[in-house]
């Protein structure tokens, strides 16, 4: 009989995925959020606030963590990239469900 200092235990993993830009896209393109949370910084307050769609892939926003909160033009890609920089996992809006 073999006698081991360790004991075995399973447990179940949970992993998060981020989306990719494409997927990204789709989203903020269909649900067209005005308000993005990052649960890091605060799930309650917006973390980043957008104000006007301009073009197809371009939206004018300003974001509750910077000092400055200056208005700035973003495309999808700018915006996503800031966002997988702050951790796109955590960031999250919220859409009425009569529009899913």
């Amino acid at each position: 009989m073999e006698i081991q200092f360790a004991t075995r235990e399973t447990r179940m993993v949970t992993t998060f995925k981020q989306v990719t830009y494409e997927e990204f896209a789709i989203i903020i393109e269909k649900y067209k959020p005005r308000e993005i949370c990052n649960s890091q910084w605060s799930a309650k307050i917006p973390f980043i606030v957008i104000t006007e769609y301009i073009e197809s892939d371009k939206m004018m926003l300003y974001c509750n963590a910077e000092a400055s909160k200056n208005h700035t033009i973003k495309t999808y890609y700018e915006l996503f990239d800031f966002m997988k920089y702050q951790g796109l996992s955590d960031c999250f809006f919220v859409v009425d469900e009569d529009k899913i």
